[in-house]
């Protein structure tokens, strides 16, 4: 797996600056993704800060997500004579990655040197979205049948929309 990242940040007088950003990702199992990243900056005032940004992301699977099983027998057969197992996850050889999409917004305002309030406005999209799941693999073991296994697997598309709100009082000690 090779991935690069390369990022432009500028500052265009006092008041605005700029960021742009592409990082490239070749994956071995799930291919080549490119992931834009924009932000714009405006220093509105001494006190005032806003900020804007659009990011784009991509997320394999991990090893452990696509290929790990686990679970336990109790020793006990069916009436067809195999093992009976419980509580088992298998593998999804399928599981495709994450691709997520997000927007926000920011106002830093500067009450004093010590203290600051911040509001943040996103708004979030992730597809294949990865997520654990009942699966159909009661056979994923020769010699047994899973009782209501589960595995991995992408479960669609996840919005997320939010605002935070923060204040800080006081300085960071080091």
């Amino acid at each position: 797996n090779l991935s690069g990242y390369a990022q432009l940040q500028s500052d265009w007088d006092a008041e605005w600056s700029t960021t742009a950003g592409l990082r490239l990702d070749k994956h071995s199992a799930y291919g080549s993704s490119a992931n834009p990243r924009m932000g714009v900056v405006w220093r509105a005032a001494s006190a005032h800060l806003f900020k804007a940004s659009f990011a784009q992301a991509f997320r394999a699977p991990s090893p452990e997500e696509s290929l790990s099983s686990f679970g336990s027998f109790d020793g006990s057969k069916t009436a067809s004579g195999l093992y009976r197992g419980t509580g088992f996850r298998v593998p999804n050889f399928d599981l495709a990655p994450e691709k997520s999409k997000t927007i926000s917004a920011t106002w830093d305002w500067r009450l004093s040197h010590d203290a600051n309030v911040q509001a943040h406005a996103y708004h979030s999209r992730i597809r294949n979205l990865i997520v654990t799941l009942p699966s159909t693999d009661v056979g994923a073991i020769p010699g047994a049948l899973l009782i209501s296994p589960e595995s991995k697997g992408n479960a669609g598309e996840q919005r997320q929309t939010g605002l935070d709100v923060l204040g800080q009082i006081g300085r960071a000690h080091v």
